[in-house]
C-alpha cells in the first residue's frame, strides 16, 4: 500500500473567469470542487494509476465532511485523524490566457495532543505501508521539524519515506534522512539562501544529499525538465513542450507517479519516464491530480532521458 499524507487538506474549487481583473465583478464560465491538499493530489494519481493507496491527515469541520465525501466520489479510501478545528477553503481563479491566481485560507491550529494523536494514528497504517508520502504545507501549531518526526517514525516501521514539501520542513525532512526527496528549483534555492544555483551546484547538493543517505533526489525546474540521482544513477529528463492548461497539481502527480513505479518494480527509467509524462498529461487538464493513461502513453514518446 502507497499513504498519502495531508496535514493540512482542503477543498480545493476552481474557477475559470475569462478576462479577470481586481476590483470588478466577475461571472464563472466553469467550476469544479475538488478533495485538495498536495497529498490528496498524489492520491488521485494513484488511485488513477491502480495502485493500493490509502490517504491520511488531519481535518475537522463541515469542510472535513465535505473533503471525505469528495474522497470517496472518486473511490479513494481514507482514514483520517478527526481535529476540532475547521479545514480550510482553496480558490484558484485561472483566466483564458492560464494567468492563474490562488487563494488559500490558512487553515485550522491543530494542538500538541492532536498531532500526538495522529503520530499514533500514522504508526498504524505504516506499519501497513511500503511507501509513505508527505506532501505540502504544515498547519498552524505544527512545529517545522513535524515531517523530520513523521519521516523517522514511519521508517522506524519500515516504510519508505518521500517528501515532497518547502522551507524549513524541507531542511528538517532532509535532515531525517527520507527515502526520497523532491523539491523544485526554487525550493532548493530557499534552503540554501541562493538567489541562483546553475546546475553544477544542483548536482553537488544531490550528490551530498545522496552521501548524506538519501536514496533517491530530483530536483525540478518546470518546463526545463528535473535533474535526478536514484541510488548510484543520475539523470537529465526533458519534457516535451506543451501549452498548459492548469500547472496545479504536475508536482503532486509526479510524486504519485513515481511511487508507483517504485512500488510496481519498474527499471528506474521507467519510472521517471512514465512520472514525466503523468506530469505533462496533467498539465493538460483543468483539475489537479488528473491523468489520462492514454494521454500518458502518447506523452513518453516526446521525453528526452540523458544519462549523466
Amino acid at each position: 500500500m502507497i499513504t498519502t499524507v495531508t496535514l493540512n487538506p482542503a477543498i480545493d474549487i476552481t474557477y475559470y473567469i475569462p478576462e479577470f481583473q481586481r476590483s470588478q465583478i466577475h461571472r464563472v464560465d466553469s467550476m469544479y470542487k475538488e478533495p485538495g491538499g498536495k497529498g490528496i493530489n498524489v492520491a488521485k494519481v494513484i488511485k488513477t494509476l491502480k495502485a493500493p493507496v490509502m490517504v491520511t491527515g488531519m481535518l475537522g469541520g463541515n469542510n472535513g465532511r465535505t473533503i471525505c465525501r469528495l474522497l470517496d466520489s472518486y473511490s479513494i479510501p481514507h482514514d483520517f485523524h478527526p481535529i476540532s478545528g475547521e479545514s480550510r477553503l482553496c480558490l484558484n481563479i485561472i483566466d483564458q490566457h492560464a494567468h492563474q491566481t490562488e487563494i488559500l485560507e490558512k487553515g485550522p491550529e491543530v494542538s500538541e495532543k492532536e498531532l500526538g494523536n495522529f503520530k499514533r494514528h500514522l504508526e498504524k497504517l505504516s506499519k501497513k505501508s511500503r511507501f509513505v508520502i508527505f506532501s505540502g504545507s504544515l498547519p498552524a501549531g505544527v512545529p517545522q521539524y513535524a515531517y523530520g518526526e513523521l519521516i523517522e517514525l514511519v521508517q522506524h516501521h519500515g516504510a519508505d519515506a518521500i517528501v515532497d514539501t518547502s522551507g524549513k520542513a524541507l531542511e528538517y525532512a532532509l535532515a531525517a534522512k527520507p527515502f526520497m526527496v523532491k523539491p523544485n528549483i526554487n525550493e532548493v534555492q530557499e534552503i540554501y539562501s541562493q538567489k541562483k544555483l546553475t546546475k553544477e551546484d544542483v548536482w553537488k547538493i544531490i550528490e551530498n544529499w545522496h552521501d548524506s543517505g538519501i536514496s533517491a533526489s530530483m530536483v525540478s525546474d518546470g518546463a526545463d525538465g528535473m535533474m535526478v540521482r536514484i541510488h548510484e544513477h543520475q539523470w537529465t529528463i526533458s519534457p516535451p513542450v506543451v501549452k498548459a492548461v492548469n500547472t496545479v497539481g504536475c508536482g503532486d502527480t509526479l510524486a504519485g507517479a513515481l511511487a508507483v513505479g517504485f512500488y510496481n518494480d519498474q527499471t528506474y527509467e521507467e519510472c521517471l519516464i512514465n512520472a514525466t509524462a503523468a506530469a505533462v498529461s496533467n498539465a493538460m487538464e483543468k483539475q489537479a491530480g488528473k491523468v489520462s493513461i492514454e494521454k500518458i502513453d502518447q506523452y513518453k514518446q516526446g521525453i528526452t532521458l540523458k544519462k549523466e
